[in-house]
């Protein structure tokens, strides 16, 4: 005699993706702040046109300028003529700086100050 086994065919679930809920959306978001607010490193972000999308409090900080002066959607090369415009660095420094910065953003690459 022979004895059939069966066991139970698990159904397949929907893979859970972290962000699908709004809690998950507040969790995340929180993280990202404090991950923001604790890096010892100065953090400016910039969009595919040079303008600024994202920045942290050390970026202010390194920068001399304050969330009044600098914002979202200022351009980079404003945000460094800053610096100028307070004396923290020269307009020879700026053209330099500003050159760099321009020919890593149209190659789409990191760079840093």
């Amino acid at each position: 005699m022979q004895v059939e086994s069966r066991t139970a065919t698990p159904t397949p679930t929907k893979p859970r993706v972290v962000g699908d809920n709004t809690d998950d959306l507040r969790t995340l978001l929180a993280l990202h702040a404090i991950a923001l607010g604790t890096m010892s490193h100065g953090l400016c972000v910039l969009d595919a046109n040079g303008r600024v999308v994202l920045f942290n409090q050390r970026f202010l900080e390194i920068m001399k300028a304050s969330p009044d002066t600098v914002g979202v959607g200022m351009s980079f090369r404003t945000v460094l003529e800053l610096g100028v415009a307070r004396g923290h660095s020269t307009r020879k420094s700026f053209n330099e700086t500003w050159r760099e910065c321009k020919e890593k953003l149209a190659q789409a690459k990191p760079f840093t100050l």
